[in-house]
């Protein structure tokens, strides 16, 4: 497995997946990625509350950001989720 990308330290072996898939999205090498992990393994708080943050502030303010889940109202919950941790940060 390679080192984790520009300097990150990640703590598990699936961190250096999620934050390879990251990196690749930011440099603009791929335009979409899938993370199939089992709960508990930070997606939620890596992916979906932290990542949409950056990429408006950092990458493009006017990107629209799909987020699916396995439900409706699972899905409203983390859009507003997503706007608070946004709001703070």
């Amino acid at each position: 497995m390679k080192q984790a990308p520009r300097g990150y330290s990640y703590a598990s072996p699936h961190f250096h997946k999620i934050g390879a898939l990251i990196d690749s999205m930011t440099a603009g090498e791929i335009d979409r990625g899938r993370i199939h992990m089992p709960p508990g393994h930070a997606k939620t708080e890596t992916v979906t509350w932290r990542l949409p943050t950056y990429w408006w502030k950092e990458v493009d303010p006017k990107a629209k950001i799909l987020v699916t889940c396995f439900n409706q109202t699972y899905a409203r919950e983390l859009g507003w989720q997503i706007r608070e941790y946004a709001k703070e940060h």
